[in-house]
C-alpha cells in the first residue's frame, strides 16, 4: 500500500525517514542494466500483475521536491492499482476487448516511435539555416501553391463619431 505522510511538525522524524527511503529506493533502482529486473523493489501488487521500482521510475518526474516526489509516487501507486482493477473488470465483461487494444497499442506504438524519431531528427538539424536564396528559389518555382484558390474580400469601415 502506498505510504501516507504527516506533515506536522512532531512527525518530521518519519518524514525524514519515508524521504531517505525513498531516496535510496531511488538510486537503487537506477543502477541496473536497464534490462527488466527480476530482482527489483515490488512497490505493488494486483493479482498476478506486479508495478516495481523501476517501472515507478519511469513515471515519476525528475526534479521533484522529495516531499512533492513522494506524493507523486503515492499518487500513481493508487492510481495503477484502480486502473489493474478495472481491467480485469472489463475484459471479464468483454474478452475481445483485448484483441481490440492490442491493435490499438501497436497503431499508437508505431506512431509514437516516429514522433520521438522525427523529433530527434528536428532536434538534430535545428541549427541549421535555410538560405534566403534558397527560399527565394522555392518560391519563385512554386508560386501557384502561395495563390489562393478561392476569391478574397477585404473590408474596412469609416466610422463617424
Amino acid at each position: 500500500m502506498p505510504i501516507c505522510l504527516k506533515t506536522k511538525k512532531s512527525s518530521r522524524t518519519t518524514v525524514q525517514l519515508f524521504l531517505l527511503l525513498g531516496m535510496v529506493v531511488t538510486l537503487w533502482a537506477g543502477c541496473g542494466s536497464g534490462e527488466p529486473e527480476e530482482d527489483a523493489l515490488v512497490i505493488a501488487r494486483f493479482k498476478d500483475k506486479t508495478l516495481t521500482s523501476t517501472q515507478l521510475d519511469y513515471y515519476v518526474p525528475e526534479g521533484l521536491a522529495p516531499e512533492d516526489s513522494i506524493r507523486f509516487a503515492n499518487q500513481f501507486i493508487d492510481r495503477w492499482i484502480r486502473e489493474q482493477a478495472v481491467m480485469e473488470r472489463a475484459l471479464q465483461d468483454d474478452p475481445e476487448l483485448i484483441e481490440k487494444v492490442n491493435f490499438k497499442v501497436e497503431d499508437y506504438r508505431a506512431k509514437l516511435i516516429m514522433h520521438e524519431f522525427h523529433g530527434k531528427l528536428v532536434e538534430q538539424n535545428k541549427s541549421a539555416e535555410v538560405p534566403e536564396s534558397e527560399l527565394r528559389q522555392y518560391y519563385e518555382e512554386n508560386k501557384e501553391n502561395f495563390r489562393s484558390k478561392e476569391q478574397m474580400y477585404s473590408y474596412f469601415f469609416l466610422l463617424k463619431y
